[in-house]
């Protein structure tokens, strides 16, 4: 009997959660975390417990588990996938400049595809993102956009190079000189 009460409050928690997480992140379907051992990022928990201080703070003061405390693996990871995040562009562009060329070439665009897109990667997914760099690109002034010749090449001759200058945190986006 006791065990089976442990196991509905068990239950109950991860309802708690889900409905406090529905409120402030929108629905989404979320199921039970496994057991296991867990790494923790001690200032995402940080972030985490500042998000939902009253949530925390009522089941810190539990002796015995509640049905509305916070599950500590279900909400930490469901946290870390709710939670919007600037991007740092110039990561963004490091991680995808494969060959550290400066210049994100079109396997790069397909490595920034496949972490952008769910896998596996459809094509439309790829002509997507070339045409959205490629719009990103006739924004810039024509002098940042060329590139200089035998820089990269591309099979698609519409097709962009992206160049991460060191002196700006932003991307420049820059077209084939012909």
């Amino acid at each position: 009997m006791f065990a089976r009460k442990l196991q509905n409050t068990f239950s109950e928690a991860l309802r708690h959660v889900d409905r406090l997480y529905n409120l402030k992140f929108g629905g989404m379907s979320r199921k039970a975390i496994s057991h296991a051992p867990y790494m923790i990022d001690k200032f995402v928990m940080q972030e985490l417990q500042d998000a939902f201080p009253e949530e925390f703070r009522k089941t810190s003061s539990h002796r015995w588990r509640q049905s509305d405390g916070m599950q500590y693996a279900f909400s930490y990871f469901y946290f870390l996938m709710s939670v919007k995040q600037q991007a740092n562009i110039s990561k963004v562009f490091d991680a995808a400049d494969k060959d550290h060329s400066g210049v994100l070439s079109e396997s790069g665009i397909e490595a920034l595809a496949m972490k952008i897109y769910k896998l596996p990667l459809k094509p439309e997914d790829l002509t997507r993102l070339k045409n959205q760099l490629i719009d990103c690109s006739k924004t810039l002034p024509n002098d940042v956009r060329e590139l200089k010749p035998n820089q990269e090449v591309y099979h698609d001759q519409k097709m962009v190079g992206i160049s991460g200058h060191k002196k700006t945190p932003k991307l420049v986006v820059t077209r084939l000189s012909k």
